[in-house]
């Protein structure tokens, strides 16, 4: 009876360890939503003015993404936005997180780098640069 009870506990043991397995990929880690943590705004203050610059800080932390599974991706540009329907791509050797509105897409945009299970965006504009570090919730 005792042994029984033994060889139980160790199959319970081995399908926990096999489900856990299952799930400890990296893309799996990715799922769930991921908001702004800081926007660092570098703008050419002779064309941009304080008050712009300012303005594109805020208009950009309030962008938000969901990532609901190992493709699809929602997009928010703030609270009160229809989400935009994105599928994504991880490149586990760099890091590099890609989306495309088609999933087929051979041209995906680049969405930011994961380090450090934080996912960090940067863009280039006429004015300067953006970079927006994302933190899971």
């Amino acid at each position: 009876m005792k042994s029984l009870r033994t060889a139980s506990l160790i199959g319970i043991i081995a399908l926990f360890l096999a489900l856990s397995a299952c799930n400890s990929n990296p893309k799996s880690k990715l799922i769930g939503i991921w908001k702004a943590e800081t926007v660092d705004v570098k703008f050419d203050e002779q064309v941009a003015s304080p008050e712009m610059i300012r303005q594109v800080g805020l208009e950009n932390k309030q962008v938000f993404f969901k990532i609901q599974n190992d493709s699809v991706m929602l997009l928010y540009i703030d609270t009160n936005s229809e989400p935009q329907t994105l599928f994504w791509f991880l490149d586990e050797a760099n890091g590099l997180i890609k989306y495309a509105y088609k999933q087929d897409d051979m041209k995906p945009i680049e969405l930011g780098k994961l380090a450090d299970g934080k996912i960090t965006a940067e863009s280039s504009t006429p004015l300067g640069t953006i970079k927006t570090t994302f933190k899971k919730e």
